[in-house]
């Protein structure tokens, strides 16, 4: 009789299946990326056949692969349930979170099914809004805030920095990214996102135009739009250019949707987990933590590579 093969090697295979990524499976279970090239290997010289073709650029699932993730996938689902299910603090019931509208649209909500598969009995309800929730007084559970990360009588927990650049439909981008820079941006409609302060100064227009060595007139040929996930979208449909936070456009810039003009510039603020510390031990508010812990640090090893850019995370 044939042994089964050890869990944790069809725990890294779900994982490399799913990402299609050594290095983003290691990421999600905190183990080294050899490591789950070693458990990979050790699966497949159990079963005998070869479960992904391996690339300079992550791994592809075989014929082989592709029938064994999903009763695998559905396996290790039941048994995360089976588990949950015994938790001596059920997650059930509601969860209040306020976050910045464009963090809500560009990142969250692509990620929301994640979070349901995760916890299905969380009763979530998100209040996007640049209006800050007062937490003191019970508006929201959970806040994530955009900032320098001191929020007086309340615990503010990093996840990660931000980036931004210039950015363009990659199909409005005629010739090289360095021939047309300063056309681009002598004659191109500006899309302004009005709700940014004047403590980002990255987030502004004349350190970019002094960096590419243009002059204009900001009083014309420019949209004003009341938060960044508005300019960003407009972008996006080929409007103009627009100064996008990494954060809010890294599928976008994946799916080769958008360019960025010029090299991405840290931004002063970083977003953070904010919520009352009488709260900590709130198993809803330590599990919605934990998963965005586990995002974050996924999003930040696909940020660094595709911009280059350092964007710590928790």
């Amino acid at each position: 009789m044939k042994r089964s093969p050890p869990l944790n090697s069809l725990k890294a295979f779900e994982a490399a299946a799913r990402h299609g990524s050594f290095t983003l499976a290691a990421v999600e279970l905190n183990v080294t990326s050899s490591a789950i090239s070693h458990q990979v290997k050790e699966l497949e010289q159990t079963l005998g056949v070869i479960l992904f073709t391996r690339l300079a650029r992550g791994v592809v699932l075989s014929a082989y692969g592709e029938s064994y993730r999903a009763s695998i996938a559905e396996a290790l689902a039941l048994i995360a349930k089976a588990t949950a299910d015994l938790q001596t603090d059920p997650l059930h019931g509601p969860l209040r979170l306020t976050l910045p509208h464009s963090f809500a649209q560009h990142w969250l909500t692509p990620r929301m099914a994640s979070l349901l598969h995760r916890h299905p009995d969380l009763q979530l309800s998100i209040n996007a809004s640049n209006q800050l929730a007062d937490i003191h007084v019970g508006e929201a559970d959970i806040a994530i805030r955009f900032g320098h990360g001191n929020y007086s009588g309340l615990c503010a927990d990093f996840l990660f920095a931000d980036a931004a650049s210039l950015l363009i439909a990659t199909d409005k981008l005629e010739g090289t990214i360095s021939s047309c820079n300063a056309k681009l941006l002598t004659d191109a409609l500006l899309l302004d996102d009005e709700s940014v302060g004047r403590d980002e100064p990255w987030m502004n227009w004349q350190p970019w135009l002094r960096q590419a060595g243009v002059k204009r007139d900001l009083s014309r040929n420019r949209i004003l739009f009341s938060n960044g996930a508005m300019a960003i979208d407009a972008c996006l449909s080929g409007t103009g250019i627009c100064i996008g936070r990494l954060s809010l456009v890294l599928d976008a810039l994946r799916r080769r949707q958008v360019t960025a003009l010029l090299p991405w510039r840290s931004t002063e603020f970083a977003y953070y987990i904010v919520y009352r510390e009488s709260d900590v031990d709130n198993p809803r508010i330590a599990a919605f933590i934990n998963w965005l812990r586990l995002e974050g640090s996924i999003y930040t090893a696909l940020a660094q590579a595709t911009s280059g850019q350092k964007v710590g995370s928790v």
